[in-house]
């Protein structure tokens, strides 16, 4: 910002320079979403899965917090999820 004069040297106004950082800020989100989920599902991914179970683990022992995990084992799910969304792998 910088102050504008008018001819008698008297402050008429200021001039101020703006930008737009609207797009940087949604992909910056947009990364750090993909970083922890699927960008197929949108669910999280391995590593999300990771910290939240070794946080559960963590509350457990220290705290006796109970939690539950339920596996599924999909039969041929990566084949499918190419066929379905090629470029997702």
């Amino acid at each position: 910002m910088a102050p504008e004069f008018d001819s008698s040297g008297a402050a008429s106004g200021v001039l101020a320079i703006g930008r737009d950082f609207s797009d940087l800020l949604k992909a910056s989100e947009q990364a750090r979403f993909l970083a922890s989920h699927d960008p197929l599902t949108g669910l999280p991914n391995r590593l999300r899965f990771a910290e939240a179970l070794s946080h559960a683990v963590r509350a457990h022992v220290t705290h006796g917090e109970e939690f539950a995990l339920l596996y599924i084992d999909l039969d041929d799910f990566k084949q499918n999820q190419r066929q379905l969304h090629p470029r997702a792998g």
